[in-house]
C-alpha cells in the first residue's frame, strides 16, 4: 500500500496501525506531488490519502491517479 500523509506523528501511527492490520509492506508519501511520482513507479493495492497537505492536496491528488486510470483498467482504491 502507499501512505500519503504529510505530518510525521501521523505517518508512525498510521504504519503501526496498517502494519497491525496486516500490510508488511507500506510505502509513504509526504506529499501529492510524491504519491504521484510514487503511484507511476509502483502498483498499489490500495492508497491511503491525506486529503489536506502542502503542494498537492489529496483530493488534487486523487483527481489526477484517476485521469492516469481514466481508459485502463485500473482502478486503485483510494482511502481518504
Amino acid at each position: 500500500g502507499l501512505l500519503v500523509e504529510d505530518y510525521p506523528v501521523n505517518q508512525v501511527f498510521a504504519q503501526k496501525l496498517l502494519q497491525k492490520f496486516g500490510f508488511r509492506h507500506i510505502d509513504l508519501a509526504e506529499n501529492g506531488i510524491e504519491a504521484l511520482q510514487r503511484y507511476k513507479q509502483n502498483n498499489y493495492d490500495v492508497i491511503f490519502m491525506d486529503c489536506q497537505m502542502p503542494e498537492m492536496d489529496g483530493y488534487q491528488t486523487t483527481q489526477k491517479i484517476r485521469a492516469l486510470e481514466d481508459g485502463t483498467p485500473l482502478h486503485t482504491p483510494i482511502i481518504a
